[in-house]
């Protein structure tokens, strides 16, 4: 007899399989839905003829954003901007650390060594392109973790009418006459086609990624560092200078006694001489007072 027990040892497969069929829509397309279509960039579909009002999807806008704010790690800051950019599906185009120093100081700290004291301004500067759509979003993104705005500026330049311009020049562009219908003129003719339609393509792709300049800056930070003291080091002791000192007297004295030692000839002629004219003053002391008593 046919048992029904076993057909529901059976459905948990048939739900496996079912699965493994379905149609999973990936999560990252998903995302693109979300995103703005970008129109494929062409030499006819750069603007519309008809640009439209000044909040018109239409108008082709430049958008650049400036910041300066003060945060508490600079390369930390810098590391997360880093991955928000890169996340939003932007780029980092230029980024710069500098350590710069404000103050740099030595002190005694004890007798063979030294306190050196350096104050360093750590500021960063940051040239980030991010699609358009999503360069206020960044922008907020960057205030609320910075400790404090500085100084923000923004600006927005409509390009349409320029775009428009070049591409009616080049759509519509008339011969030149037969009198300059030469070789030359014909270059210069497409040169300056090309000329404007890279013009387009660059200001395509800044009206498509907008551009943040960012500028962090952080309070000064003092570095402290134990160096030795080579000056101190290379000199004696006072003990050492004091017994320096009492073997230079000695030195000294014993080159007063040789110095008078080698001259001892002289030494002897002139207690010689001494000696004779100091007989000679006693002799006629003796003479003279002999003749006065003689006289009395």
């Amino acid at each position: 007899m046919f048992s029904y027990r076993k057909l529901l040892w059976l459905l948990p497969l048939f739900f496996l399989a079912a699965c493994d069929s379905a149609d999973i829509t990936p999560v990252h397309d998903a995302i693109a839905a979300s995103e703005p279509a970008v129109q494929e960039v062409t030499d006819t579909n750069i603007v519309d003829e008809q640009p439209g009002d000044l909040v018109s999807q239409n108008r082709k806008v430049i958008r650049k954003t400036d910041l300066y704010c003060r945060v508490t790690d600079v390369s930390a800051a810098v590391a997360g901007m880093e991955q928000l950019v890169a996340a939003m599906g932007g780029t980092v185009e230029q980024s710069r650390v500098d350590n710069n120093i404000v103050q740099d100081k030595m002190v005694a700290y004890k007798s063979d060594s030294l306190k050196h004291v350096q104050v360093f301004a750590t500021t960063a500067t940051m040239k980030l392109r991010v699609p358009s759509y999503l360069s206020d979003t960044l922008a907020q993104l960057i205030q609320s973790r910075s400790g404090f705005l500085e100084r923000k500026s923004s600006s927005q330049e409509d390009v349409t009418l320029k775009l428009l311009s070049n591409q009616l020049m080049n759509k519509h562009g008339k011969g030149v006459p037969k009198a300059e219908q030469t070789h030359e003129g014909q270059d210069a003719k497409k040169e300056a086609e090309i000329r404007r339609y890279i013009d387009n393509l660059r200001m395509i792709d800044d009206v498509q990624y907008a551009t943040l300049s960012v500028t962090l800056t952080q309070p000064d930070l003092p570095i402290v560092q134990i160096v030795p003291d080579i000056d101190g080091m290379m000199k004696e002791s006072y003990a050492t200078r004091l017994r320096i000192a009492a073997s230079g007297g000695l030195d000294l004295i014993i080159g007063l006694v040789l110095g008078l030692l080698s001259i001892w000839p002289l030494l002897l002629i002139a207690a010689a001489a001494v000696y004779i004219v100091r007989r000679n003053r006693k002799r006629r002391m003796a003479a003279f007072q002999s003749g006065g008593n003689s006289a009395v």
